[in-house]
């Protein structure tokens, strides 16, 4: 009967029912758990299901319970490396990471993809990992780990697929933001250059890879003091940014306000100041004002305005908000 409740559960979950699938699988544990007060293969299956569906649902802390419970009823079953062991290191790792608790999500992500590499040779399901590790590594300021993880996808990806694919310029993009971030900036703008493009053949229309990109071509022509080449990609950022968001979106008012610090380098202050008057009203309807994005907004603004001489403007909007502030 568990067998038959865990079915449907699972079959609800694949089909993106979290909600319906969660009761069947809750009565298949406490089914299984009358059945016998030994840890089982079905039981660990049935908690990996639950976690996944508490993650699809958004309740983090919830899936992570049933994922760690999961892993120890497989660690107690298997004395060394299995696949199942594997899918458990991986699931709790990626909760772990979904919570904020990138480091220690990083030690089981890395522990199940070796693991995934010794046992089932699954490129794809490691060239995921990979990626995501590389990922964590950036959101860790580790980016020589960055790099080298977002490496080994690439290599991967490269055996895998006989033409340019999606995870090639994804991995591609890493590697070149780790390299920004480390200074070497002719290096990051070689990967990705490589990384448009295969994007520029593939032709996926906006999309969050490509979006980020350009804005990270962007920045490495900023700090190369190439301002105009800059400024094109920042442009092509802003263009698809605007097929995927609301106008008044943050997202859209980070890449305003990188255009207008470019146009005040470029000493086109008019153009400047509209842009980070945008940005800055956009900010300041998400955040507060003492919020470093409104600040930054509103600091390449009075910039703009003090290069113009319009004097009676930016001392209203440097008494108004600049007050606010403190």
């Amino acid at each position: 009967m568990e067998a038959f409740l865990y079915n449907v559960g699972n079959s609800l979950g694949s089909l993106n029912k979290p909600h319906e699938a969660l009761p069947y699988l809750k009565e298949a544990l406490e089914i299984d758990k009358k059945l016998s007060k030994e840890d089982t293969l079905m039981r660990a299956a049935i908690m990996s299901e639950i976690g996944s569906a508490f993650n699809a649902l958004g309740e983090t802390q919830e899936a992570l319970d049933y994922h760690i419970q999961a892993l120890n009823v497989r660690k107690k079953i298997f004395s060394g490396d299995h696949w199942m062991l594997a899918h458990s290191l991986i699931e709790v790792g990626i909760t772990l990471t979904n919570l904020g608790r990138i480091q220690e999500g990083l030690e089981y992500k890395i522990q199940g993809v070796n693991m995934e590499k010794r046992l089932t040779g699954d490129d794809h399901t490691v060239l995921a990992l990979l990626l995501n590790i590389a990922i964590s590594f950036k959101e860790l300021g580790n980016f020589e780990s960055s790099f080298d993880y977002a490496k080994q996808a690439f290599e991967l990806t490269q055996r895998i697929f006989q033409a340019d694919h999606p995870e090639s310029a994804q991995a591609l993009t890493i590697m070149g933001n780790a390299l920004l971030c480390l200074g070497r900036l002719q290096e990051a703008h070689k990967f990705l250059e490589q990384s448009l493009e295969i994007e520029k053949k593939l032709d996926q229309g906006p999309h969050h890879n490509a979006i980020y990109t350009l804005f990270t071509m962007g920045n490495v022509l900023f700090d190369l003091k190439r301002f105009e080449e800059a400024l094109g990609y920042y442009m092509q950022e802003y263009e698809m940014k605007l097929k995927l968001y609301p106008k008044d979106r943050p997202e859209i008012a980070e890449t305003m306000n990188m255009v207008g610090v470019t146009l005040n380098h470029l000493k086109r202050f008019s153009e400047a100041k509209t842009y980070f008057k945008q940005a800055f009203e956009i900010f300041t309807k998400h955040y507060s004002i003492d919020h470093s994005k409104s600040q930054n907004a509103l600091g390449g603004l009075l910039y703009s305005m003090k290069n113009l001489g319009e004097d009676n403007e930016y001392y209203e909007y440097k008494n108004k908000y600049l007050k606010e502030a403190k």
